[in-house]
């Protein structure tokens, strides 16, 4: 949406509501935006299609459908997993375990994807494990889940997205001392809450700047140039946290 000043920058949340994504997005089209930038929620294929199909400049952002002939940026995400699982190996645990949603979203997909395979290379694809959370209630599904992958041999954790490292962690931390200080702990983005664990907790950094001005570009440009389609995935940082 353009005032005559410049360009106007609207915002919604779906808060991972599919429903409630169509609704946001229709009304920013009621509204005359010139295009849009959308963090795409489970099961939005059809919104995000029925978007293309109609011509409206969209780019996705963070997430994305193969099968949809449409703009995106996003992590590297099978990459950041893989690159995560393999400094849990190199640093002597023997089986570390993703907590993951069980969602079917692309960026998901590949963190599972890229943990599997640097296990598979390890020679460790039996002691390979994904473990799911609930979406709706993590600390519940982490403080039932957790305590068994650990009784079953689990001595490290990959997180799969920040809302599950702090539920994970709370389950931890519940677990007492013994615990906290013989499991490896890696997640997906920083969090100042990490600084109050008792145990270092390395990461991957998402470039979400570079994320956010590639996704501008490309959504300008389709808006200029027509609906040409572009793709990118940008690399992560590995931030080790020494013990």
């Amino acid at each position: 949406m353009r005032h005559q000043t410049g360009i106007y920058r609207t915002f919604g949340s779906s808060d991972e509501d599919k429903d409630k994504m169509t609704r946001v997005v229709s009304n920013f089209i009621n509204k005359g935006v010139d295009g849009l930038i959308i963090v795409p929620c489970d099961n939005s294929e059809k919104s995000i299609a029925s978007l293309v199909n109609n011509n409206i400049p969209i780019v996705l952002f963070d997430r994305y459908f193969p099968e949809i002939n449409v703009s995106y940026v996003a992590l590297n995400n099978f990459n950041a997993s893989y690159i995560s699982t393999k400094h849990l190996l190199n640093a002597g645990y023997n089986a570390p375990c993703m907590v993951a949603y069980d969602v079917n979203l692309i960026h998901m997909k590949e963190r599972i994807r890229g943990y599997k395979k640097a296990m598979d290379e390890a020679g460790k694809r039996n002691l390979a494990n994904v473990v799911f959370l609930r979406q709706d209630a993590p600390r519940k599904s982490a403080d039932r889940l957790l305590p068994k992958m650990i009784d079953g041999g689990v001595d490290a954790f990959l997180f799969a997205t920040n809302m599950i490292s702090l539920a994970c962690l709370y389950t931890i931390k519940d677990m007492g001392e013994g615990i906290i200080g013989k499991i490896g702990l890696v997640g997906f983005d920083g969090n100042p809450v990490f600084d109050f664990f008792d145990a270092p907790i390395s990461y991957i950094q998402q470039p979400i700047d570079v994320l956010v001005q590639k996704a501008l570009e490309i959504l300008i440009d389709i808006i200029i140039n027509g609906n040409t389609v572009q793709s990118v995935l940008a690399e992560g940082e590995f931030i080790e946290m020494a013990p």
